[in-house]
């Protein structure tokens, strides 16, 4: 029903919590390292993606069938899909950069709860906190891979990248996806 309303109402502020979402893998890798394909069904789940990770909770994926997609579209209502979508991930190693490019490009129901968003978790070797940097490198947002990344969390709080020191790796919500990549040490504007 909050699909059809006829004003949009920005999303409520929320409170991030400084715990990770319990992922509840054991990290397995694919056998080319390059590639995975998954189907999620209605119910969610979590898939592993070589050395990383995505979890989707229930009645999380907008359906692209009948729902936008752009920068100006991620937090608008959507009617979640009720059918299970296949998608392929990309997997690579790129200007010393870990990559993950998913297709289709597709967005997520935005809720403020964050028991309901869906989670990226990207292993990465390089911990600059070894350099003296407090802050986990950032999970960009890309187009596709080899493009240069967006820090989302410079206008949403919500997407702030965080350590996740049990699996060595960081992670953070994701409002859609095309491709996103682990950026080492601090970014230039």
């Amino acid at each position: 029903l909050a699909a059809c309303a006829d004003d949009v109402a920005a999303p409520e502020a929320v409170t991030l919590s400084e715990s990770p979402p319990m992922f509840r893998v054991i990290p397995t890798y694919a056998p080319d390292m390059k590639s995975a394909d998954l189907i999620v069904e209605p119910s969610g789940g979590v898939f592993v993606l070589g050395r990383h990770a995505i979890w989707f909770p229930a009645n999380s994926i907008c359906d692209p069938a009948v729902s936008s997609y752009g920068p100006t579209e991620w937090d608008k209502p959507c009617a979640p899909l009720s059918e299970p979508i296949e998608i392929h991930a990309e997997l690579r190693e790129q200007d010393g950069r870990s990559w993950v490019d998913f297709t289709p490009e597709l967005r997520f129901v935005p809720s403020a709860d964050e028991d309901r968003w869906v989670y990226l978790f990207m292993r990465t070797d390089d911990d600059p906190r070894r350099k003296g940097n407090k802050g986990a490198p950032p999970i960009l947002w890309s187009p596709a891979i080899g493009v240069p990344g967006i820090d989302e969390s410079l206008t949403d709080a919500t997407l702030r990248t965080k350590w996740d020191k049990r699996l060595g790796g960081v992670y953070r919500r994701i409002k859609h996806f095309s491709g996103y990549n682990v950026h080492s040490g601090y970014m230039s504007f």
